[in-house]
């Protein structure tokens, strides 16, 4: 062999039992002739490093999959993240675009109230540009201290459980710093700590709303004042509802004679009497070639606002113990194409407004629409305006009331007036059974329930026999049916006792919107009358509304 000669050596070989691959080492002993072999197979000194081979193996290949698994649920993170993002950019995107778009009031502030945002609208009403409000303070647009103090008080009330207030209104200094009356809504948005981070307010403006809510409760206050109270003091009153929506502490009130030169001073103001005027005149005649710059509103025939008095070229000077006046407005009424008379207001904080001009111009024509009306009363009085029978008022002054009711509805275009037309059912039976007297006995019973249902500025009255009207001041259809429901069962729960005996009497009714395209009332009338022909013939003793 190969070998021959070396006195020791490692050989592979497969001799041997069972074929198998051996690793054999011999050695020489000494200078013996003999040799000492040791053999070892080979799957026996390599079962170890196999063993940890393949545990290296499994750790390398369940690496593999951690790795791989972990890169998944990455991916797929990042994935969620960049459709949340892409999601969260479109809802942005969308926001922005709906509250670009939207007539409301928008804007998002810190919890110091420094504004972060204001949408087009908002930026308009306040009369900036675009951004212009960014950086300044919301509470700073609140010019009442009460107010901002209130403003306050919701913003700290504010909650992660209850993010948003309820629906507020106040006053807040728009474009060219006049002030609007706004109404509100206010939501907080929180971390998840539970901290405020910004608050975002949705509002709009109610000025020209509450201006004619204003003025239809003033013309409501001041028709119930009127039943009670002289000409001179419902002028006074007049003047004083004027006053309050323009914060106007002095007012006058004149009336233009008919040869259109000769001014009478009727009324001042509780304030201008009280606290400002002490200066004669009330009564007293002024021809307007000897007046000063207040009678503009005549010679132009037009309102006039001096909102700065004391710079007028052309101004007179004032009487001894008149008021200062820093600023005023002027409303002329015309009747028939003439002036006949002018509402003054005086030295409000701020300038007067267009919006303050349409709100004296309408109290100075219900204004002479009362002094009308209660020449008007003097007149009825005069001729009997009363039906001699029940107390009610007769059939002229009647159709007078409602024929100025439909002039001032078609002045204000405000259809907000009823005509109600009653019949009492069967009354020919109750004179054929019980005489003419028990007859007359019925008509004045009910006319007592009528005239206990009604207002001081409702009117009712007695057409002729048995049948009359009621006129329903400021009621829509709906409260005027309310009204006649409820004195429709009235009368029936209530007859007359006549010797100990009930005498039955119930009424049918007939309701009509007093509207401002009625040609007059009589229209009116008709079609309140075909209501009570539709109560009658389906039943009677009940109410038929006719809308039109």
């Amino acid at each position: 062999m190969s070998d021959a000669g070396k006195t020791t050596g490692t050989y592979f070989t497969n001799a041997g039992s069972g074929n198998m691959e051996r690793t054999a080492s011999f050695r020489k002993l000494g200078d013996y002739p003999l040799y000492t072999t040791v053999g070892l197979a080979v799957s026996d000194y390599l079962a170890a490093w196999r063993s940890d081979t393949n545990r290296l193996a499994i750790l390398v290949a369940l690496f593999l999959l951690a790795s791989l698994y972990a890169a998944r649920i990455h991916y797929r993170a990042w994935r969620h993240q960049q459709e949340f993002n892409a999601t969260l950019l479109r809802q942005e995107a969308l926001y922005h675009e709906l509250v670009e778009d939207t007539p409301m009031l928008v804007a998002r502030y810190r919890p110091d109230t420094t504004i972060t945002f204001a949408n087009a609208a908002c930026a308009e009403f306040f009369g900036v540009a675009p951004g212009g409000l960014e950086g300044r303070r919301w509470l700073d647009f609140i010019p009442e201290e009460a107010e901002r103090a209130a403003a306050r008080e919701r913003i700290a009330a504010l909650t992660p459980d209850r993010p948003a207030s309820s629906s507020v209104q106040h006053r807040v200094l728009g474009k060219d710093g006049q002030t609007h009356w706004t109404q509100w809504t206010d939501r907080a948005f929180f971390d998840v700590s539970g901290a405020l981070t910004h608050l975002q307010s949705v509002g709009e403006d109610i000025s020209e709303r509450r201006r004619v809510r204003n003025i239809q409760a003033a013309r409501l206050r001041l028709m119930e004042y009127a039943a009670d109270h002289t000409l001179k003091e419902l002028l006074v009153a007049t003047l004083d509802e004027a006053g309050a929506p323009t914060e106007s502490p002095i007012g006058f009130y004149h009336f233009l004679e008919a040869d259109q030169k000769t001014l009478a001073l009727q009324a001042w103001s509780t304030r201008t009497s009280r606290e400002y005027c002490k200066a004669a005149g009330e009564g007293r005649h002024y021809d307007i070639d000897e007046a000063g710059v207040w009678v503009e509103a005549i010679r132009q025939r037009r309102p006039v606002i001096h909102n700065d008095y004391a710079a007028l070229p052309d101004k007179h000077g004032l009487p001894p113990g008149h008021a200062v006046v820093l600023r005023e407005m002027v409303v002329p009424v015309f009747r028939k194409g003439l002036i006949v008379a002018i509402l003054g207001v005086g030295n409000k904080v701020t300038p007067y407004t267009e919006n303050d001009l349409q709100t004296v111009a309408q109290l100075a024509d219900l204004a002479w629409d009362f002094a009308e009306g209660k020449r008007l009363e003097a007149e009825l009085v005069e001729s009997a305006t009363t039906d001699f029978l029940t107390g009610l008022f007769n059939r002229r002054n009647c159709m007078a009331r409602m024929d100025l009711e439909l002039a001032r509805l078609k002045r204000f275009d405000i259809p907000r007036a009823a005509v109600l037309m009653l019949d009492l059912d069967h009354f020919k039976r109750v004179n054929d059974d019980y005489g003419h007297a028990i007859g007359d006995a019925v008509l004045k019973h009910f006319a007592a329930l009528l005239g206990a249902e009604l207002r001081k500025i409702d009117t009712g009255g007695r057409l002729g026999g048995e049948e009359f009207v009621i006129l329903l001041v400021g009621a829509d259809l709906a409260a005027a049916e309310v009204f006649a429901e409820r004195l429709r069962k009235k009368v029936a729960d209530t007859p007359l006792v006549h010797e100990g005996r009930p005498i039955p009497v119930t009424v049918s009714i007939g309701i009509a919107a007093l509207e401002t395209s009625d040609a007059s009332t009589e229209v009116t009338l008709m079609h309140a009358d075909a209501a009570l022909y539709d109560a009658k013939h389906s039943g009677r003793n009940r109410v038929c509304v006719r809308k039109r």
